[in-house]
């Protein structure tokens, strides 16, 4: 992966002024090599690093690509700058990379995680193609910000276009469920569940287990617990425990 970086460049540490001394030696530095190291910034979690060099990619006209976009929009959004994201969606807007649904959706991902809710709203309607990681994306979002009934809008509008969901979504769904205390809500999903065939799936039944604890409703959640067979995990268990020790 890193075979074509020069030495100073596989370590992943430089400064920004380092980065400049080698593109003006080298003028212009080649755009996979430049977004291996920002891709290698973020994975390391050395964000601003990576908001560095994509900014001096800039400033001697190395032109980002789709690959590169969403590194930034995560640094941005892992820092809490907004107005880096944005600037950065305008340069994207720009050269046309925000078309790609990848950029788009780690754009949106950006707004949302940094509290530009109406930004992300806009980005979401406007998107003429959504995919899974997307929808999720949105889904996930909406939870964590405590939006419930957004996630309940949002999951019919997703079965009213597609045909199939995936565990993350039936996960985070059910943690919506479990906000609201939605027990009637959270009993169609699990039917739903059964019937998308992912009641093994462990991270989704250990949702269930915790969905109904929560209710107060522990004869459905000892049913479900008693169904999973050998998926039992440690999360399984504690779960289980957790919605006894709510009974009592």
């Amino acid at each position: 992966m890193y075979m074509g970086l020069p030495p100073i460049l596989k370590t992943g540490t430089l400064f920004s002024n380092q980065i400049d001394s080698i593109l003006k030696k080298r003028q212009l530095l080649p755009i996979s090599e430049l977004g291996t190291l920002i891709s290698g910034c973020v994975h390391n979690r050395h964000f601003l690093a990576a908001i560095l060099h994509f900014t001096n990619m800039r400033r001697h006209n190395v032109y980002p690509n789709d690959f590169t976009y969403p590194c930034v929009f995560k640094s941005s959004a892992s820092l809490n700058m907004p107005m880096a994201g944005k600037q950065v969606h305008a340069l994207a807007f720009k050269g046309g990379q925000i078309y790609d649904v990848f950029v788009r959706c780690s754009a949106f991902d950006m707004y949302s995680k940094t509290g530009l809710f109406v930004d992300a709203c806009n980005m979401f309607d406007e998107m003429p193609h959504r995919n899974l990681a997307t929808w999720n994306a949105y889904i996930s979002n909406a939870v964590q910000d405590g939006r419930c009934l957004d996630v309940i809008a949002a999951f019919k509008e997703f079965f009213c276009v597609h045909e199939e969901a995936n565990s993350n979504m039936f996960c985070e769904f059910v943690n919506a469920c479990v906000d609201m205390l939605r027990l009637s809500l959270g009993r169609q999903l699990c039917s739903f569940i059964v019937k998308s065939g992912y009641k093994e799936d462990v991270s989704v039944v250990d949702g269930l287990f915790d969905f109904y604890g929560k209710c107060g409703n522990v004869v459905s959640s000892e049913m479900v617990f008693s169904r999973n067979g050998r998926g039992k995990n440690v999360v399984s268990w504690c779960s289980m425990l957790g919605a006894q020790n709510h009974e009592e």
